[in-house]
């Protein structure tokens, strides 16, 4: 693979890398955008909508106890309130409400009257003991009934709040539609609560409609209104109902919810987007701009195509062109590429310069050095085939040397022999003379002995006559403690004999110690006889040893004198055995001479036959060698130097 595909592979890898790099980050940076903008997009639009309904909450309600004040006010102004008789109303019987006395049942002036002049809507209601029924009201029904004989939803806050007798305002569902409402108890002149004052308003959600229509999270995704019910009461126009109430229910969960609550209502405002459009539009906008970044890329990797070609494949061409002249073609050495440029080609050229010269150079010696090769080889063959001949006449000389070598180391080879017989014999009288002398030594030797044993054996008795002179003074020592010993005894028994009875065991011991004191002196006079019989036998003894060790001394030097007239027979058969020895030496000197000249001619001999041999060898050499020359002559020429 060529150095240009290898720089456009690695290139084309790094530019891919980095377009699915970058194709990844834009899809995830994409991801987070468009989410955000969908989280963003989908709180402005519940904001939007809670602003709306604080505002209509906020105006509507001051017209709520704006109209509940003159409600309230007109009819008072007719009379205290109070139940009179029952009366038939739609199609429940109640107590009729009074106010001064006049029934107010099915009688609607006042509550039209308020309407004319307020607005909204008006509602008188009784209590029957269980529930507040209408029994004057202006709120029509489906059909466009008035609403009388209905009751106030038992379960709501309106209904909690008058039995706790406590007023109420706020949105209430008043037959399936929001009203803004207010409720107030009515209390007969006891303070008891017989009924309510209501007023209220239908909540006007034109503008609020309008506006969640218009909204738009993305483009799929909604804003919808949910009452207190759970009914959706509104939603944007680009989804159909049954769309907006399966993603609220959560049967399709592609879609991402959330949802604001507005307390005063008890409504909720929910906004959703499309996992599936963000998926859609990611996946389109990634395409779009992974598709861009491809283009961007392949422009790129052309960019660098031409520029490569120009800047560095077209000048490494002309390059590879001109060496390729050199080597394929005539062999032109004299070529230079005189490169002006300064960058890296220029130098490369420039060393191609360089190394063309340097080849030049070398070639030109080599050629020479060649011619002269060729004549040095002609001329060693000559020397060859000279050393050869003189190789020839050497070796003839050689034979004749050795010849007469061999006949002296003959010669040579009987007197050794001779010499080698005297030695022996000479031999034999040293070991005679030897053995003689050996046993006179051994003589001297066994006298020392004896002489150093008795002295020994002197030393011995004089220690036992000082070991007897010290074993008589301990003996005098025990005698003396003998005779003290007894007459302690004495002095014991004569103490015991004066204590009567109580002393008489004391007595027979004195006696036993007085009787064994006096056995001790007898031994030790026995004793002291035998030491000094033995003293005598020593003395007498070291005197013997004595003239016995006199006479060794005088046998020990006659032996001497003995030895010393045999080691100079010795030395004179040492003398007879040097010189045959020498004569002995001389001629195997002279034998081993021979015999290494021998051994010497018969190595040059070898050699020359191998100096020979080499001379052949050297002169095949040559030959060849000159062959080498010629060819290598006929190669060089190939070249322009």
């Amino acid at each position: 693979m060529s150095v240009k595909k290898k720089f456009f592979l690695a290139i084309t890898l790094l530019i891919s890398v980095v377009v699915i790099a970058g194709a990844i980050f834009t899809i995830i940076s994409r991801d987070n955008e468009l989410t955000h903008t969908a989280e963003n997009q989908s709180t402005d639009a519940r904001q939007r909508v809670i602003r709306l309904l604080s505002v209509t909450d906020s105006i509507m309600m001051e017209r709520v106890k704006s109209s509940m004040n003159v409600l309230i006010k007109r009819g008072k102004a007719i009379g205290v309130p109070g139940r009179g008789d029952d009366t038939r109303v739609g199609d429940r019987t109640v107590p009729d409400l009074q106010l001064g006395g006049e029934p107010m049942a099915n009688h609607y002036e006042l509550v039209d009257a308020l309407t004319d002049d307020m607005g909204g809507t008006a509602t008188l209601f009784v209590y029957d003991g269980s529930n507040y029924v209408r029994v004057s009201t202006n709120v029509k029904k489906d059909g466009g009934q008035r609403a009388t004989g209905t009751i106030l939803n038992p379960q709501g806050a309106a209904f909690r709040a008058i039995q706790s007798g406590k007023a109420f305002y706020g949105q209430v569902d008043i037959l399936g539609n929001p009203y803004l409402t207010g409720y107030a108890p009515m209390r007969n002149g006891s303070g008891q609560v017989v009924g309510i004052w209501y007023v209220g308003y239908s909540a006007d959600m034109s503008l609020l409609e309008d506006a969640i229509a218009g909204s738009r999270v993305l483009d799929r995704g909604f804003v919808a209104l949910v009452d207190d019910k759970g009914r959706i009461r509104m939603h944007s126009d680009n989804q159909t109902d049954d769309v907006v109430k399966a993603a609220l229910t959560g049967d399709n969960g592609d879609w991402v919810k959330s949802e604001t609550p507005f307390d005063p209502w008890g409504y909720k405002v929910v906004s959703a987007y499309s996992s599936d459009e963000l998926t859609d539009t990611i996946t389109a906008d990634s395409l779009g701009i992974a598709l861009v970044i491809v283009l961007v890329g392949a422009l790129l990797i052309l960019a660098i195509h031409l520029l490569v070609s120009a800047v560095i494949t077209r000048p490494l061409n002309r390059m590879i062109g001109a060496v390729n002249d050199i080597a394929e073609g005539e062999g032109d050495l004299t070529i230079r590429f005189n490169a002006t440029s300064r960058d890296e080609f220029g130098q490369m050229a420039n060393g191609f310069d360089k190394l063309l010269a340097r080849v030049q150079d070398t070639i030109r010696d080599v050629s020479a050095s060649s011619r002269e090769v060729l004549n040095a080889s002609q001329g060693l063959v000559k020397v060859a085939e000279d050393s050869s001949a003189s190789i020839a006449r050497q070796t003839g000389d050689t034979e004749h040397v050795a010849s007469s070598m061999h006949e002296m180391s003959l010669t040579a080879q009987n007197v050794a022999e001779s010499a080698s017989i005297a030695e022996e014999a000479a031999k034999g009288a040293d070991n005679d003379a030897q053995s003689g002398h050996a046993l006179v030594q051994e003589t001297i030797r066994i006298i020392e002995q004896q002489t150093r044993t008795i002295a020994e054996c002197a030393e011995s008795v004089t220690e036992l006559d000082e070991h007897s002179e010290a074993i008589s003074s301990v003996l005098d020592v025990i005698h003396s403690i003998a005779e003290q010993t007894n007459l302690l005894a004495l002095n014991a028994a004569i103490e015991a004999a004066r204590a009567g009875e109580h002393g008489r065991g004391f007595a027979v011991v004195s006696d036993e110690v007085r009787m064994l004191a006096t056995r001790t002196q007898n031994s030790i006079d026995d004793i002291r006889e035998q030491i000094e019989r033995l003293q005598s036998g020593a003395k007498g003894a070291s005197q013997k040893m004595d003239a016995t060790r006199e006479l060794a001394g005088n046998l020990s030097a006659k032996a001497q004198e003995s030895g010393d007239a045999i080691n100079q027979v010795r030395e004179a058969v040492a003398r007879i055995s040097e010189r045959n020895t020498d004569i002995a030496s001389a001629a195997e000197e002279q034998s081993q001479v021979a015999e290494e000249i021998n051994n010497t001619l018969e190595r040059i001999h070898n050699n020359a036959q191998e100096t020979s041999s080499q001379a052949d060898q050297t002169r095949a050499a040559s030959q060849e060698l000159i062959a080498l020359a010629e060819r290598l002559q006929k190669e060089l020429a190939h070249y322009k130097v």
